[in-house]
């Protein structure tokens, strides 16, 4: 019991990783402007290109797997999509796309927006049972149980180059 505790302890803070430590998000405007909304429920990151569900509390908390599972049939009709998006289209952020998600929770144009932990689609290398994960009220990246149940918050598209 007590190497499992140290062992944690160990991995969350090895792992957790502050805000803006990616480069998502250098050189970023106010969030009010980086955010533009659609008008078919999506919302575009004017510095990534990246584009994120407006509804961020569309989904119940669930684990890993299901978040996955869930993601992938994300399309046109779904949680107030009207964008013509197909399965497939959709999927969790990665680890390094998290810092997005950290930004947009104080953007008027995301509705539903939870300060809860919200899962990635990034497993982590080093301990195969962990993903990422963001806890939006603290602002960081961690690791987590994929058996946690966590909210997720639908992407679509890459990040664009610089």
């Amino acid at each position: 019991m007590y190497v499992n505790k140290m062992l944690f302890l160990f991995v969350f803070f090895w792992m957790a990783t502050p805000l803006n430590a990616g480069s998502v998000t250098e050189e970023t405007p106010a969030s009010s402007a980086r955010f533009v909304a659609n008008k078919n429920g999506t919302v575009t990151d004017v510095v990534t290109g990246l584009l994120l569900l407006q509804n961020a509390n569309c989904f119940e908390p669930m684990t890993w797997s299901d978040a996955l599972d869930t993601v992938a049939f994300l399309g046109h009709g779904q949680c107030g999509l009207t964008d013509h998006s197909v399965s497939g289209q959709w999927r969790l952020p990665s680890k390094e796309e998290l810092d997005i998600l950290l930004i947009a929770k104080n953007s008027p144009e995301f509705i539903g927006v939870q300060s809860a932990h919200y899962w990635s689609g990034t497993s982590s290398d080093c301990l195969p049972d962990l993903a990422w994960y963001a806890p939006l009220a603290f602002g960081y990246v961690n690791g987590g149980d994929k058996t946690n149940t966590y909210r997720i918050w639908p992407v679509s598209g890459k990040v664009k180059a610089k």
